[in-house]
């Protein structure tokens, strides 16, 4: 988990994975404290397995998702946000058995509980950017108890995965592979609160693995995060200034259409699985 401040909340929301889990000893366990004041103690108040790496400031959510990654040896690396419940007994059997048995179709890449099956609108690059271009469509989850939040659709024939394009970064699983070929989390490309859950996983498809929705009963506590139309207020900026930061020169030019045709990536936005 990558966590700022929120020392109790956090203690609530890891309690539910380690109550739910077959292995639980067998699991790293690694919490990435991001600057929070005072640093916070959880391996000494919740458990002593806990290997916590301190930041001094906040260096946002791909620097922490890559330092995870390094000082981590396991084959998949499961990143959620530090306000998703876990339901589901025995998680941590199951996950690994829906991985690899998607794996029998094609490498999995990166997996998680809510995804879409595209990204990005078929105007994108043809007429003046606006925030909803970027959005993700068709979205795809087995997340009941989180439903009416964000929108989705069930696992198709309430199966157990199913492919999509990119997934939300409530619950991230990375497979080791995938970062190793991919050189880690790329903190380069992408700003340091936005699209760190969407550019990996197109990177994961841009060097040919497949991306999976898992059939997992969890809970998304705060729900959505853009749920509050006034969102951007105290910023000084509109939504589609901050979408412009956000997507800007990094994300939307480094999924351009001429990024193909130089040969410097096999795909590009829009993209769709369907």
């Amino acid at each position: 988990m990558l966590v700022l401040n929120q020392e109790e909340n956090t203690k609530r929301f890891y309690s539910s994975f380690r109550d739910t889990a077959d292995n639980w000893d067998n699991i790293e366990r690694i919490i990435v404290d991001n600057g929070s004041n005072p640093p916070l103690t959880l391996h000494e108040t919740l458990d002593a397995g806990i290997k916590m790496i301190r930041n001094e400031k906040n260096m946002g959510v791909p620097v922490g998702m890559d330092q995870v990654y390094r000082n981590s040896t396991a084959d998949y690396i499961a990143i959620p946000h530090n306000d998703v419940t876990m339901y589901e007994k025995g998680w941590d059997t199951k996950i690994i058995q829906i991985i690899e048995e998607a794996n029998k179709i094609q490498e999995v890449g990166v997996a998680g509980v809510f995804g879409a099956k595209r990204m990005g609108s078929n105007d994108l690059y043809k007429i003046p950017y606006q925030n909803t271009q970027l959005m993700r469509g068709h979205m795809v989850s087995s997340m009941p108890r989180a439903g009416k939040g964000h929108g989705q659709r069930p696992i198709k024939d309430n199966g157990l995965w199913e492919k999509v394009a990119v997934l939300d970064g409530l619950v991230l699983i990375f497979s080791r592979k995938f970062l190793d070929a991919n050189g880690g989390i790329d903190c380069n490309s992408i700003p340091i609160f936005f699209n760190y859950d969407q550019h990996p996983c197109l990177q994961a498809i841009n060097l040919g693995y497949q991306n999976i929705v898992m059939n997992i009963d969890v809970d998304h506590v705060s729900g959505m995060t853009n749920n509050n139309e006034k969102w951007e207020e105290g910023t000084g900026k509109t939504q589609l200034e901050i979408h412009r930061d956000a997507g800007y020169p990094d994300f939307y030019f480094y999924w351009h259409p001429d990024n193909v045709k130089s040969g410097k990536n096999k795909i590009c936005l829009p993209y769709s699985v369907e």
